[in-house]
């Protein structure tokens, strides 16, 4: 395993793992700015839905269960659902919440691209010798 100035690791079988200071995506995101108190039961419920979801992907390609591009596609689509709501909806009360417009439905689905940065590899990555 070799690990890059940006703190990042390539693993055997090309899997990457990379480490950035929580402080980073504190300041990155805005974080440290006073925001309403995050709803954990609206945040713990949406991650479980992403995890079950996420665990029946991995179930089935150790099954050796053959994926169709369209089965896959929806069941990723479904956790990164998930995984948005748990953050765009992470400051809505519970009773909003459960009576959420269709406009909010498709607007908290969605990816986070105005408070999430995508991450980008600065320098390479590299290989293990």
């Amino acid at each position: 395993m070799t690990t890059s100035p940006n703190n990042c690791k390539l693993r055997s079988g090309a899997s990457l793992e990379c480490t950035v200071p929580a402080s980073h995506w504190a300041l990155s995101a805005g974080i440290n700015q006073k925001r309403p108190r995050m709803n954990r039961e609206i945040i713990e419920s949406n991650i479980r839905e992403a995890r079950e979801q996420l665990e029946k992907i991995e179930k089935s390609v150790a099954a050796g269960k053959r994926l169709s591009d369209g089965e896959f596609l929806v069941m990723l689509q479904h956790a990164y659902h998930h995984l948005n709501f748990a953050w765009n909806a992470r400051n809505v009360s519970t009773s909003r919440y459960s009576k959420l417009s269709e406009k909010e439905f498709n607007e908290w689905g969605k990816y986070p691209t105005a408070d999430i940065e995508d991450f980008a590899l600065i320098g390479g990555i590299p290989t293990e010798e």
